[in-house]
């Protein structure tokens, strides 16, 4: 019997809790489904394995990430730091040692490695990598404020992001005459807000206080993507990859005036007929470059973000090897199950 070792927290209800209702399903082919939280594994309770084979299938640490990252921002600090990557890069790296201290002996495989989990929190790292296979937003890699200036006065629209953000938290957008962010500003101070819902955006045009402050943060300049509309709002899609699969797809989409399309922060979520008319050369296009994303970033599991431009282009906006499962009625865990008995035979 092979055994799969799924490590997560309870708390995560979008994907941990889904994959454990699969032990029977996996049982039924001869596989043990094994699983463990976060802290368990760091007080050394981590189970004795008769099988020879362990695949080990990482989830989000929710717990660590929510009780030690995303509430320990002290002034000077925001949202999507360095910081926060380095905590996480630590915690990951003494999970890891535990893991294969306690397996040593073991044929460990992974879904996702320690190693990708890791390089998917670094959008700027990602980007650099997936650039090569497929086509992204174009970044700015200067921080003076003069030359964001300029680019805005040549008619240019930017994104300024936290390079180790996500859920559409700690955005800026920038357009002449027309700055918006889900920072909050104040005392001359950027401060992030708490939780993952309500980052709402509010307006700070032409305020160079903010903006000088904003270019000192761990940050990514991207020009902003003129998008195909649909109905009259801008969308884009995430493609759920299983091993070089897209196995589900969620379109999301906004009004064209709101700064970003994620669900978290007042997305709305489109019917699989929202599309209907775009071009089917360009959805193919669309779902190859969410593989090849998956494949350049060495990701079994991926969410993978796809925006069409008015050009019918389609360019990888994100990519996350954490992403959180559809609803259940789409029977995700299963699919994923499924995918997994066909790879890890």
């Amino acid at each position: 019997m092979k055994t799969i070792l799924a490590i997560g927290d309870d708390i995560d209800w979008e994907s941990f809790l889904k994959f454990k209702r699969k032990a029977n399903f996996f049982k039924k082919k001869n596989i043990k489904l094994q699983t463990i939280d976060y802290n368990s594994i760091l007080k050394g309770k981590l189970k004795v394995i008769r099988s020879k084979e362990i695949l080990i299938a990482l989830f989000f640490p929710l717990k660590y990430w929510n009780t030690k990252i995303e509430n320990s921002f002290v002034k000077g600090r925001v949202y999507g730091d360095k910081k926060c990557a380095e905590m996480f890069y630590e915690y990951m790296d003494q999970i890891k040692e535990k893991i294969e201290k306690k397996y040593h002996n073991k044929n460990l495989t992974y879904m996702n490695s320690f190693e990708a989990v890791k390089v998917d929190r670094d959008k700027e790292l990602t980007k650099s990598i997936i650039k090569k296979a497929v086509p992204v937003p174009k970044s700015y890699p200067t921080r003076k404020y003069k030359d964001i200036i300029q680019l805005l006065n040549k008619g240019k629209k930017l994104y300024i992001k936290v390079n180790f953000g996500a859920m559409g938290k700690g955005i800026t957008k920038l357009e002449k005459n027309k700055w918006l962010t889900n920072f909050i500003f104040r005392n001359k101070s950027i401060i992030s807000r708490k939780g993952d819902y309500g980052w709402k955006f509010k307006d700070i045009t032409n305020n160079p206080t903010f903006l000088k402050e904003l270019l000192k943060k761990d940050i990514i300049i991207e020009e902003a993507i003129n998008p195909r509309i649909i109905k009259g709002k801008k969308f884009d899609i995430r493609y759920y990859v299983v091993y070089g699969k897209i196995k589900y797809q969620i379109i999301r989409s906004t009004s064209i005036d709101n700064v970003v399309t994620n669900i978290t922060q007042g997305g709305s979520k489109e019917k699989k007929s929202f599309m209907g008319k775009l071009p089917k050369k360009i959805i193919k296009q669309a779902q190859k470059n969410a593989i090849n994303a998956a494949k350049a970033l060495n990701l079994n599991l991926a969410g993978v973000d796809v925006m069409i431009s008015k050009k019918g282009i389609a360019k990888v906006i994100e990519a996350q090897s954490f992403p959180g499962f559809p609803a259940s009625k789409h029977n995700f865990s299963k699919k994923l199950a499924m995918e997994i008995l066909r790879r890890w035979k």
